[in-house]
């Protein structure tokens, strides 16, 4: 921890004398010198670093922020995978559109929030981006959306979240005609009927009791919490919970649908195909 505190000081000191050296590949996968501190969790850091692009760069901060390695992901992508709702916020509120940049597989950070199942970071970008923003950021080119790589991930919780804020996605299908609802249903052990438990197993599993889940208020405030905080704050295995949330989640679905096909004047009620 000490020997990474002084290479960390090391580093922003160069910067301060020789601004320029931000741009500069430090890795043979291109990264940067902010890439390298967002990797390492160095959040200090990443908050000097980033002050020192925004006051010294000739080019523009954005333009800097937005450079990419190898792979096409700038340091955002990079934290919005790990969750890191403090990098995150650093470095997304010095321009709302680094939200939106796409990698090399078409993925946004917004995206890649959800793809990994941090949801703290992706309702942190959310509140930043704005839903009609959000709605342009939320597919990538294989025509997977957040909530396809949520429901695959089997982060339901998450996968809630996400109905309410962009009810539409559920009509939504990837190039192949999968929907989320054929996600859903390929995940057999998410039911009770493909949940094979025996024994003192099946009584704990009937009497655990699990809150309803209900979509959170989002602000535009970074918050100081982990993304796995709702999962840890009840004393019963996570697999139940896993099991519970899928029930939610499919309850959430099963009210938009029949909402949507209620109203005749809908524009969702077809499932709607990628865009090439």
């Amino acid at each position: 921890m000490i020997w990474a505190c002084c290479e960390s000081s090391l580093l922003v000191g160069v910067l301060l004398h020789n601004p320029t050296a931000y741009i500069a590949r430090a890795t043979k996968s291109g990264d940067t010198a902010l890439h390298i501190a967002v990797n390492d969790g160095q959040e200090d850091t990443v908050r000097a670093l980033v002050e020192i692009i925004s006051s010294h760069t000739n080019i523009g901060a954005t333009e800097v922020l937005k450079i990419a390695n190898k792979r096409g992901n700038t340091p955002l992508h990079l934290a919005a995978s790990t969750g890191n709702i403090k990098m995150c916020s650093c470095i997304a509120r010095k321009d709302p559109s680094l939200v939106g940049v796409r990698n090399h597989d078409s993925e946004t950070p917004f995206f890649s929030a959800a793809l990994h199942g941090k949801k703290d970071a992706f309702l942190l970008l959310h509140s930043i981006c704005g839903v009609d923003k959000g709605r342009l950021y939320y597919r990538r080119k294989d025509g997977e959306t957040i909530l396809h790589v949520t429901i695959s991930g089997e982060y339901f919780d998450l996968s809630f979240q996400i109905i309410h804020l962009y009810e539409e996605l559920v009509y939504y299908v990837d190039h192949r005609g999968t929907s989320p609802l054929h996600l859903l249903a390929s995940k057999p052990t998410a039911f009770r009927s493909g949940c094979h438990l025996g024994g003192y197993r099946k009584i704990i599993y009937n009497c655990t009791f699990v809150e309803e889940l209900r979509a959170e208020e989002v602000s535009n405030a970074p918050q100081d919490q982990s993304s796995d905080q709702h999962v840890d704050s009840h004393c019963y295995p996570k697999s139940y919970e896993t099991c519970c949330n899928f029930f939610w989640l499919l309850k959430k679905i099963v009210e938009v649908v029949t909402k949507l096909y209620k109203d005749p004047k809908s524009p969702d009620r077809r499932c709607r195909k990628p865009t090439r």
